[in-house]
């Protein structure tokens, strides 16, 4: 049964805009969603520049937000410890485990990518002893810097407009709160599919 070539395109869209919401890769999600590997890129650029397709994305984004609890305060949150934690915040404890230093932020963990103990044995027979060495290393902070710094609009840190302006969307509540596939079909404009007329 033919549904017809407008339906079968909101249903191209809605694919495409679940697909993005998991891989966040616009040619990925235009291959996955039934268009032609080989102008997979153009297409997924030209469907995230078209204001329906990202109102959509922008309702499941939030969507998703809302699902798991991840806010912008948390995220920033968790930034702030990558990006500005020193050594010093932390003490190494007498079992080999790290605490915090006092006056440490009380997120500071979150900045320890691993703690590592060994122990090894030197001297000869009549002076034997255990050497113990403890290490920690921070996560690296160049990526975390670098989207805080985006994040508040440093300069430097923002990339160059070259022309592909990007709209703030502000989507009501009530699409926000739907599906991705139900907003992408409440708020679909009339469009031409891009692979239309090939």
């Amino acid at each position: 049964m033919n549904r017809g070539p407008k339906v079968a395109q909101e249903d191209k869209y809605a694919r495409f805009v679940a697909s993005y919401l998991i891989s966040l890769n616009a040619t990925q999600a235009a291959s996955e969603a039934g268009y032609s590997k080989r102008s997979a890129r153009q297409i997924g650029a030209r469907l995230t520049s078209k204001a329906s397709v990202r109102a959509a994305i922008k309702a499941g984004q939030q969507r998703l937000a809302i699902k798991t609890g991840i806010t912008a305060e948390r995220v920033l949150l968790e930034l702030e410890a990558l990006a500005f934690s020193r050594h010093n915040h932390y003490v190494q404890l007498a079992d080999g485990t790290l605490g915090l230093a006092p006056g440490a932020p009380e997120h500071a963990h979150a900045a320890v990518a691993s703690v590592k103990r060994r122990v090894t044995t030197v001297g000869g027979d009549d002076a034997i002893r255990e050497v113990v060495v403890d290490e920690f290393r921070l996560w690296p902070k160049e990526g975390p810097l670098t989207l805080a710094g985006r994040h508040v609009g440093l300069k430097g840190f923002v990339p160059e407009d070259k022309g592909n302006s990007q709209t703030v969307i502000v989507v009501p509540d009530s699409i926000a709160a739907m599906s991705a596939g139900a907003a992408m079909l409440a708020i679909m404009g009339a469009g031409r599919d891009p692979e239309e007329g090939k």
